[in-house]
C-alpha cells in the first residue's frame, strides 16, 4: 500500500510561523489592556489652577498659594511637568494668566 503525501496539511514552518504571529497579537493585545493600569491618575486641579491664573478681577497673588502649596517638596521633573501642562491648557494669550503664570 502507498501511501500518498497530503499537500493540505500544514508544513512544520507554517505552524511554527503561526504560533509566533498568535503569541505576539496576544501580547499586543494584553500590554494594550493593561497599560492603563501603569497609568497615574491626575491628582492635580490644573482646570482649577488656569481659572485661578487667569482671573482678571482676582488678587495679585490668585492661584499662586494652591499652586506652590502643591508644588512643594515634590520632585523637578514632576514640578517641571506641573509647569508644562499648566502652560498647555493656560490660555497664553490672557495677560493676566501670563503675567502670574511666568
Amino acid at each position: 500500500m502507498l501511501l500518498a503525501f497530503d499537500n493540505t496539511s500544514p508544513k512544520p514552518y507554517e505552524i511554527m510561523w503561526r504560533s509566533k504571529a498568535s503569541c505576539f497579537l496576544l501580547l499586543f493585545v494584553f500590554l494594550q489592556t493593561n497599560l492603563s493600569s501603569f497609568a497615574q491618575t491626575n491628582a492635580y486641579p490644573f482646570d482649577e489652577w488656569v481659572k485661578e491664573l487667569s482671573v482678571d478681577d482676582g488678587p495679585v497673588r490668585s492661584g499662586f498659594d494652591d499652586l506652590f502649596a502643591a508644588i512643594k517638596g515634590k520632585d523637578s521633573t514632576e514640578v517641571f511637568g506641573i509647569f508644562n501642562e499648566l502652560q498647555k491648557r493656560g490660555n497664553i494669550k490672557n495677560n493676566y494668566f501670563r503675567a502670574r503664570f511666568f
